[in-house]
């Protein structure tokens, strides 16, 4: 047959690819494209009830067989089959070439047009592409909203990476890839980008065998095949390889949207590596924990930080009782219904009975004065880390309380006394310690840190704070941190800069533009999971498009284990549009509430 004719044409199509095969996500060299190819069901017949296999050199003839008429239409490429939703699909039979059982990687690849979002289905699923049972399929899900991948190993691990609904849309084709390497992740590219990244456990198996398959719907796996979650859309140019396919595939087929039949030419393929940013991990630390829309220094505000913020900043103050209690302010009078200075108080019989966050909102009334203990506790169950400021207190009793919890090597101790660091850094050798400060920044307080065995220097925002002041503490072995930074414009400034860590009343907006900055998910390594986990926070296709114009096209794809070439953060130019993205992106997630913020200052 031929592929001379083959056009993109509007109309009700879906193109699915099937690659399945040999173990890893990437190749170092550059590799055909049908290198491996299984199976390959162009549907481009436009008459008759067979969909041939046209796989070149394919051994074994894996025709799929029409059921209840889906109707032959001009698609993508000029073909293309139209399913109704309601009892049509392709039944591929019992074949050795799907049935994958031994194999250590599977991926799924699609153009799509939708007649239905997942939220618009009658049942809980509906069927683009599914080998019996569930083994690697791609379908939608209602209950999810998402078009997802499945991948189900041996082991009985899965793994079902997703495209958001808001990313969807029934007017244009999109172009979809699903990829298990067997490296402990599975994926899912959407029109040439990575789209989601799920890594899960027994998901370093072979894929669990399949034998059966259907196009447009879900099937059993014996006689008569009956089908089930019925796919109302399109779908055409059907391939199946024997080896995982990656971003530089996916960026081939989808081609900028104009698209290449997987039969059309055989193109050696080189894979492509994410770069690197020139910032790769920025710490995220909530000023007295997420203080713009809960009251400071209380267990809520923590709480409100979770899923947000990498470390949780908070004041810690001594009582007349001798008790460590949370709490910025020298008096009790702003924050909470009591009065007077908290050293003058007892904890016991009056300050564990104030209420610390009605004066923020009727929505928080009756939030009590925390503990350290009870702070500290909170947020290390949150999976994030105590930022503790002590205001006033030995150092004795604090790292006391913190060791009693088992707690000292994961809590972080700053303060402005150095004096207090140095005592504490004598009492235990290994727990993180960073000096506060504000003004100028120049060698002599660089040395003094280093001197007094602190991790890090937490310095004021200002004109101090330039590259060539954090390349001087970076080359000191220090880290350099940043406080208290609510301005987005400022945040990427410092993101540029490449200061270790800022601290913010607004972690949310912070957390919006590091995915420019790469290294969303802070595990130092810019991967598949950056996108994925800056994906599921609410994200849309305007989101997405911002993705791919600031951040650029390839970026985030490639092997995780491949050396990377260095890359740099978005230009000054792209910092009103990432500004205005994180504006619209954080207040459509938050309600926003008044800032009060303490006289005193920060931190």
């Amino acid at each position: 047959m031929s592929y001379s004719g083959w056009r993109p044409v509007p109309g009700l199509v879906l193109t699915t690819i099937v690659l399945i095969g040999l173990a890893g996500r990437a190749v170092a060299v550059a590799v055909p494209l049908h290198d491996g190819l299984a199976a390959y069901w162009a549907l481009d017949e436009g008459l008759g009830s067979v969909a041939h296999d046209w796989a070149p050199g394919d051994a074994v003839s894996d025709d799929g067989s029409l059921r209840n008429s889906p109707a032959w239409i001009d698609g993508i490429f000029g073909a293309g089959l139209a399913f109704n939703g309601q009892d049509q699909d392709v039944l591929i039979p019992s074949s050795a070439d799907l049935d994958i059982g031994g194999a250590a990687a599977v991926t799924l690849s699609a153009w799509v047009k939708l007649n239905e979002l997942p939220s618009e289905i009658p049942g809980s699923f509906s069927g683009i592409f599914d080998s019996a049972t569930d083994n690697y399929i791609l379908y939608l899900d209602k209950g999810n909203n998402e078009l997802r991948f499945k991948v189900t190993t041996t082991t009985g691990g899965a793994a079902r990476p997703g495209v958001p609904a808001s990313m969807l849309n029934k007017s244009e084709w999109n172009h979809l890839m699903g990829v298990y390497g067997g490296d402990g992740h599975a994926s899912i590219y959407f029109n040439g980008e990575l789209a989601g990244d799920i890594a899960a456990s027994g998901l370093l198996a072979d894929v669990k065998p399949g034998q059966v398959a259907g196009i447009g719907s879900q099937v059993s796996s014996n006689a008569p095949y009956a089908s089930s979650s019925h796919f109302n859309g399109g779908i055409a140019d059907v391939a199946v390889w024997g080896r995982a396919l990656g971003l530089a595939e996916a960026q081939y087929l989808y081609n900028e949207g104009v698209g290449n039949a997987v039969g059309a030419a055989n193109p050696s393929i080189e894979p492509v590596a994410p770069p690197r940013p020139d910032n790769p991990s920025i710490l995220i630390e909530a000023h007295r924990g997420y203080s713009a829309i809960a009251p400071e220094n209380t267990l809520a505000a923590f709480k409100a930080a979770a899923g947000i913020a990498d470390y949780v900043e908070l004041d810690v103050r001594v009582t007349q009782d001798n008790q460590l209690v949370v709490m910025h302010d020298a008096t009790l009078d702003r924050t909470t219904n009591g009065t007077g200075a908290v050293g003058a108080r007892n904890y016991t019989g009056y300050i564990d009975g104030l209420d610390a966050g009605g004066w923020f909102s009727p929505d928080f009334a009756g939030e009590g004065v925390p503990t350290l203990g009870e702070a500290v506790e909170t947020i290390l169950a949150h999976d994030m880390r105590p930022l503790i400021e002590r205001k006033t207190g030995d150092a004795a009793d604090i790292v006391q309380v913190l060791d009693g919890l088992g707690v000292l090597q994961q809590s972080v101790i700053i303060s402005f006394d150095w004096n207090f660091l140095t005592d504490v850094r004598q009492l235990d050798s290994a727990v993180k310690l960073g000096g506060l400060g504000s003004g100028s920044l120049g060698s002599g307080t660089v040395a003094n840190a280093i001197a007094a065995g602190f991790d890090f220097l937490d310095w004021g925002d200002s004109a101090a704070i330039t590259s060539a002041a954090v390349d001087m503490v970076h080359a000191a072995g220090l880290e350099l941190h940043v406080w208290t930074v609510d301005n987005l414009t400022r945040m990427q400034q410092l993101i540029d800069l490449g200061v270790d860590g800022i601290t913010t009343n607004t972690p949310e907006s912070l957390r919006s533009i590091v995915p420019f900055a790469g290294d969303f998910n802070n595990d130092g390594v810019v991967d598949a999971a950056d996108y994925t986990a800056w994906r599921d926070a609410d994200s849309d296709a305007d989101d997405y498009k911002a993705w791919v114009e600031n951040y650029g096209r390839g970026s985030v794809g490639g092997s995780p284990e491949s050396p990377a070439p260095p890359s740099s953060a978005p230009a000054p130019s792209s910092v009103w549009s990432l500004t205005s993205l994180a504006v619209l992106w954080v207040s459509n997630r938050r309600r926003w509430r008044l800032l009060r913020v303490s006289a005193e200052g920060p931190p």
